[in-house]
């Protein structure tokens, strides 16, 4: 069965290289295991310029990977992929650092620590999504690891930090502390070849877990079919539901679906020419935060058919984030002395690649999101209104924090065989 890949809110890892050891303006990894601890910092709430800066960046990092990944579903986290990037950008200088700023949205790095500082708190105020971050460091001091970097990241993203060999007894340990936080969701992200010449490893894990405010009707499942782009007619389990949200633009009709208590919502839209790729490619941010800012109202019936599903996948954002425009960041000429100095050379990214997970079924949804930065050297009704809504060919769907409208996961659905 092809992999489940999807995008919005999610699990991060970001790997970057560094090692430790004390200098002037810098520490060791034993001191800074002692001397990093949180400061207090303002946030800044979310407000128009933040809502389209992350919109603007989920929809190109979504659609950057769907160009690469067409014949997969796919699921991402554009919510886990901005805090590891974020974090790493609180490392940058120079040319390097402006090229992250606007691919992250156009927003100035100390503006957005702000802004995803009370975002956090936004998607953690129900027990529904928590996020985590670490960042772990080569325990043999080849590198001066400025304090500072540490601090911010300490300060704006509650950052722990970890001083490793990064061998394969690291690798085991990286991959425990994903198992951990995505409760057991997604076991592996890392490779003992992975972290052999790695220097620093930032750490961002993103869970969703949740039950529906009004959960299908278990007797209400029945065998149906799902239409792939090919023409091929899958068997699947469907759910039928009625709900009181209905979306509709010029070229899609969708849903919303609640999670108890209403703070997120699953939100589904079906294109009406069937092609979800050639949808994600036209879809601006205005139009797609218009249809997820979208509420229920009291004069609305949508008629819902759903299939259950379950998927994994793993995709490489490298070519995607140079396209964006960081490709500063992918150079040997990458300017992150921000971040400190290795006595191996200049250190620059050499990877970054998110895995998600996705189970939805009659009582609600898990997700969860990894992203991983590698870093080497030289994230009382009348009038009824009545819909249908049937997603029994490819659709695109979105896990959606409803305070702010803004996508913690977004995926397509092209193949449940």
């Amino acid at each position: 069965m092809k992999k489940i890949l999807t995008t919005v809110l999610s699990i991060a890892l970001v790997l970057a290289l560094l090692l430790l050891t004390v200098s002037c303006g810098n520490a060791s990894a034993g001191s800074l295991m002692d001397e990093i601890a949180p400061e207090k910092v303002d946030g800044k709430k979310g407000d128009d310029k933040f809502k389209k800066a992350q919109i603007d960046f989920a929809l190109e990092l979504f659609a950057g990977v769907a160009k690469e990944g067409r014949d997969d579903n796919i699921l991402l986290s554009p919510v886990s992929a901005m805090y590891a990037l974020a974090m790493l950008a609180n490392g940058a200088e120079g040319e390097t650092l402006s090229q992250m700023e606007e691919a992250l949205g156009g927003i100035s790095i100390g503006e957005l620590n702000e802004y995803l500082y009370s975002f956090a708190e936004t998607l953690s105020a129900t027990d529904f999504t928590e996020l985590y971050n670490s960042i772990w460091l080569r325990s043999d001091g080849s590198l001066d690891v400025n304090k500072d970097f540490l601090q911010k990241n300490s300060n704006y993203y509650g950052a722990d930090v970890f001083s490793e060999a990064f061998d394969a007894s690291t690798a085991k340990k990286v991959n425990a502390w994903a198992d951990e936080k995505t409760r057991g969701m997604i076991k592996e992200v890392v490779n003992e070849d992975m972290l052999k010449e790695a220097m620093l490893l930032l750490a961002n894990a993103t869970v969703f877990e949740a039950d529906w405010k009004n959960p299908f009707n278990p007797d209400l499942v029945k065998d149906g079919y799902f239409t792939t782009e090919d023409g091929e007619k899958q068997e699947v389990s469907m759910m039928s539901s009625t709900e009181s949200t209905y979306l509709e633009s010029e070229n899609a009709v969708g849903f919303k679906k609640y999670y108890s208590g209403e703070k997120y919502s699953f939100t589904a839209l079906l294109p009406n020419d069937g092609d979800v790729y050639a949808y994600l490619e036209d879809l601006s941010s205005e139009e797609l935060l218009r249809l997820l800012s979208q509420s229920s109202r009291e004069d609305v019936r949508v008629s819902v058919t759903m299939p259950k599903f379950k998927g994994e996948y793993e995709a490489s954002l490298n070519s995607t984030l140079k396209a964006m425009g960081m490709e500063r960041s992918f150079a040997g000429n990458a300017e992150f002395f921000g971040l400190g100095s290795s006595s191996r050379g200049n250190i620059y990214i050499d990877f970054v690649k998110q895995n998600t997970f996705i189970e939805l079924d009659e009582k609600g949804t898990k997700a969860a999101a990894v992203t991983v930065i590698g870093a080497y050297t030289t994230g009382a009704i009348t009038n009824i209104k009545r819909y249908e809504v049937k997603l029994d060919r490819p659709f695109v769907y979105f896990i959606v924090e409803e305070e702010t409208n803004l996508p913690v996961f977004m995926g397509i659905v092209t193949d449940l065989g």
